[in-house]
C-alpha cells in the first residue's frame, strides 16, 4: 500500500514536470523567486548540439550573460550549500544547412531541499524555468528570385536568445523581490 502511494506521488510530480514544458509561465511564476538573494556560484551549462562546429557556442559566454542578468537584479552569485538555489542553462539544437538552425535555450532556477514526503531524503525543486526557441532555415524568396539565408552567425543568435531568457529571469527576480 505504501509503495502504491509513493508511486502515485511520483506520477503526480512527473506529470507536473511534464506539464511545465508547455505551461512554464503558469507553473513557475515570478513570485517563486521571492526572498532569493543569492544563488550557487557555479552555473552549469549543458550543450547538446548537432553540427556543433557551426554553432561554436562558448559556455563561458553563456555563464557571463546569466551572471550579468542576476547581478542587475541584485542577486549575488557567491552562494553554496544545501538549499541555496542553483542556476542551470541548456542549449539544444541542430544545424539545418545554409546557415540555418533549430535550437532552444533554457534557464532553470532549482534547489535541493529536504523531502516533504520522507525523512532523510531530499528532492530537487524547480522555482523558475523559461525557454526560448528558434527555427531559422534557408528559404526561397519569389520576389527576389533568390535563396535567403538567416542573418548572422548561429552562435550570435543563440547568445541573443539566452540574453532574452536571462533578461526575463532578471525581470522576474525584480518583480518577486519588490513584493516582499
Amino acid at each position: 500500500m505504501v509503495c502504491l502511494r509513493m508511486l502515485r506521488n511520483l506520477m503526480v510530480v512527473a506529470l507536473a514536470l511534464a506539464a511545465s514544458v508547455a505551461l512554464a509561465d503558469e507553473l513557475t511564476p515570478s513570485s517563486n523567486l521571492a526572498g532569493i538573494t543569492k544563488v550557487h556560484e557555479k552555473i552549469s551549462v549543458t550543450l547538446n548540439l548537432k553540427g556543433a562546429e557551426e554553432f561554436r557556442v562558448d559556455p563561458d559566454r553563456i555563464r557571463s550573460t546569466v551572471r550579468k542578468a542576476l547581478n542587475s537584479a541584485g542577486v549575488a552569485t557567491d552562494g553554496s550549500g544545501i538549499g541555496t538555489p542553483m542556476v542551470s542553462a541548456s542549449v539544444v539544437g541542430q544545424t539545418t544547412g545554409g546557415g540555418g538552425a533549430r535550437y532552444a535555450v533554457e534557464l532553470i532556477v532549482k534547489a535541493t531541499v529536504p523531502s516533504p514526503f520522507t525523512k532523510n531524503r531530499s528532492v530537487e525543486v524547480i522555482f523558475w524555468r523559461a525557454i526560448a526557441s528558434s527555427e531559422e532555415t534557408m528559404r526561397y524568396d519569389p520576389a527576389a528570385k533568390d535563396l535567403l539565408k538567416p542573418g548572422g552567425p548561429i552562435d550570435e543568435r543563440v547568445y541573443a536568445s539566452m540574453q532574452e531568457v536571462a533578461s526575463r529571469l532578471a525581470g522576474d527576480f525584480k518583480k518577486a523581490n519588490v513584493r516582499k
